[in-house]
């Protein structure tokens, strides 16, 4: 039979988690959720790659907040028919991409793409500049734990 065991990075993974549960109930944040993601995805196996990572998140999440902002401005002067709500989440994937890959961060494309998305097409107008707000903030503060987490419990190879 095969064993199991819990690795390092696996380790300073839950911890990371910990923290952000931690951090964002006692910040009162609406939820845990983005925080505890951003720093499950951001937390590698070395400083740098985790600095790396974050740094493609953070930016990721901003360009798709910043081109959901564009394209809700657009939403709001044109009537709600799934054409031009089809065109305008095509163009935004295509500025989004070509944003990213423009300033070096082809990394960030997935997590910015998923920002636009549920920024455009899952929450309500009325709630859409508070959400984007708090979608950077939580995934600041989980890239920050795993940064924090890998720098004071380096891998082996440091």
């Amino acid at each position: 039979m095969h064993h199991f065991k819990i690795g390092w990075r696996t380790f300073k993974t839950a911890l990371s988690v910990f923290i952000c549960l931690l951090l964002t109930y006692s910040l009162q944040r609406e939820t845990p959720v983005l925080a505890c993601l951003a720093t499950v995805y951001c937390l590698r196996t070395d400083h740098a790659s985790t600095l790396n990572f974050s740094v493609h998140r953070l930016i990721g999440t901003f360009v798709g907040v910043l081109v959901s902002m564009l394209a809700i401005s657009v939403q709001m002067q044109v009537d709600s028919h799934i054409l031009w709500q089809a065109t305008i989440g095509a163009l935004g994937t295509i500025l989004l991409i070509v944003i990213c890959n423009a300033t070096k961060h082809p990394e960030g494309i997935i997590t910015g793409v998923s920002t636009f998305f549920i920024i455009c097409f899952n929450t309500p107008f009325t709630e859409t500049f508070g959400y984007a707000a708090n979608r950077l903030i939580d995934v600041a503060i989980g890239a920050a734990v795993a940064i924090v987490v890998n720098f004071i419990m380096p891998g082996k190879k440091n």
